[in-house]
């Protein structure tokens, strides 16, 4: 990565340049911090899809916080009103729909990852190109070519495996631990 930048700006930026331009690039969309680049040269007009990504970023978060939130409260209902909310289909259902999700996604992707971020890109921006960053004026894309987003790719797809593993394992142990109270209700109306 390193070796491609300095090939196409013909300058010497060091693996530390690229790290604290990547590093101030993400803390602008996450942190809201000032934007930076480092040493990397950039295009005013560029700081613009950032933005738009900065926005994406805070909708992201708000729907994991409010979800976390609704998944707690929810819990606590279904404890303390011993009502059933949760159902172990339930799980198992979203789990599965956690499975499917990202391997739909993965099979669009490997097909054509060029058309795929394309796509992504009208639905998420709407009338904008400012996403389509030229590396001659623009070093950031050299620190964040489509490898990169690929291993963003995979890293969310995995998240989204690893959350519906755990969902599949509560509906499974939440399904069996009703079928084991069943039987043992059954053996008892037996007598």
């Amino acid at each position: 990565m390193v070796e491609s930048l300095n090939n196409q700006s013909g300058l010497n930026y060091t693996f530390d340049d690229v790290v604290e331009a990547y590093n101030q690039v993400l803390d602008y969309c996450v942190f809201y911090k000032e934007f930076g680049a480092g040493k990397l040269i950039y295009p005013e007009k560029d700081v613009l899809h950032f933005q738009d990504c900065r926005v994406l970023f805070t909708i992201d978060f708000v729907v994991l916080l409010v979800t976390f939130v609704l998944i707690i409260v929810l819990n606590i209902v279904q404890k303390i009103k011993r009502v059933v909310i949760f159902k172990p289909t339930t799980y198992l259902v979203a789990g599965i729909f956690t499975i499917v999700l990202p391997c739909v996604l993965v099979g669009i992707c490997s097909i054509d990852f060029n058309e795929a971020f394309m796509t992504f890109h009208r639905i998420f921006f709407p009338g904008k190109d400012n996403f389509m960053f030229r590396s001659w004026e623009n070093y950031i894309i050299l620190i964040m070519p489509e490898e990169f987003f690929m291993v963003c790719a995979i890293v969310i797809a995995s998240g989204f495996f690893i959350g519906a593993t755990v969902l599949i394992i509560i509906g499974l142990i939440k399904r069996r631990k009703i079928v084991k109270r069943k039987k043992s209700f059954d053996i008892y109306e037996n007598y």
